[in-house]
């Protein structure tokens, strides 16, 4: 008995960018909010949607929005895989795409519960990026950077292949 939303982050007709699809997604919660004022909003996203995810959940006008998030391969750092990741995906990313992931933070600290789950192969999406994160979200945290307690911060990992 959970509604469940799927935005389309890249709308026919508008530039995907990191920023347009922040406000696709913004669009949703706020839609998801109306529907269920009693529910709280949690986010499932992967790949690049995930890190938009973040990106989303890490700003502060969003504080609280969010109750919970499972980010499936994110794309943290995305920058620095953006070619590997369009060779996976078969996309080529515009030059206003890679201008625009300029503006947003590579490792976005969000304070709401988050698990990542990830395979140990992924060569679009390093499983390191998403360490990195995990753990620099934990010490933040524990750090009260933003004055809130310590929330879970899991990474769950898989590998694909032979061993």
């Amino acid at each position: 008995d959970v509604p469940l939303l799927t935005p389309n982050l890249a709308p026919a007709g508008c530039e995907f960018t990191v920023t347009s699809a922040v406000e696709a997604l913004d669009a949703a919660v706020k839609e998801a909010e109306a529907a269920n004022p009693d529910k709280p909003v949690r986010l499932i996203a992967s790949s690049m949607g995930a890190y938009v995810a973040a990106v989303y959940a890490s700003r502060e006008d969003n504080e609280g929005r969010i109750d919970r998030m499972m980010l499936l391969a994110p794309t943290f750092r995305p920058s620095a895989v953006l070619d590997s990741l369009a060779n996976e995906l078969g996309v080529e990313f515009t030059e206003a795409f890679r201008e625009d992931l300029g503006n947003h933070e590579e490792f976005p600290f969000v304070s709401c519960a988050a698990y990542v789950v990830h395979g140990y192969d992924d060569e679009a999406a390093p499983l390191d990026n998403s360490l990195t994160w995990v753990r620099d979200a934990s010490v933040n945290m524990r750090t009260g950077a933003t004055g809130m307690g310590v929330r879970k911060r899991p990474l769950v990992s898989a590998g694909a292949g032979d061993d």
